[in-house]
């Protein structure tokens, strides 16, 4: 596939005919639970809903990995965390 292309030097409906821009807008939800079936079966799933695709890409050179930066922090409860903090703080 040819590069992306560069929206400062193309027109976005010329963009969006670029095959390797489609591929990557086209990514659904059901393409990557395919490939990481742990995850339909996780307790956060629906909450995570397998995470950042750049931070998949980052973190396993593959994009339709899952993202272990999201698995880190929605199972390690740093979200709950976030928020009894932002409660606490809020309360002040």
């Amino acid at each position: 596939m040819s590069e992306l292309p560069n929206l400062l030097e193309k027109g976005f409906a010329e963009a969006l005919m670029n095959p390797r821009l489609r591929y990557l807008l086209d990514i659904k939800k059901g393409d990557i639970l395919a490939r990481n079936p742990e995850c339909a079966n996780c307790q956060v799933f629906k909450d995570c809903g397998t995470g950042c695709r750049t931070s998949a890409l980052i973190g396993s050179g593959n994009i339709l990995a899952k993202d272990p930066i999201a698995c880190q922090l929605w199972k390690g409860g740093y979200k709950r965390r976030f928020m009894e903090i932002a409660l606490a703080w809020e309360r002040r």
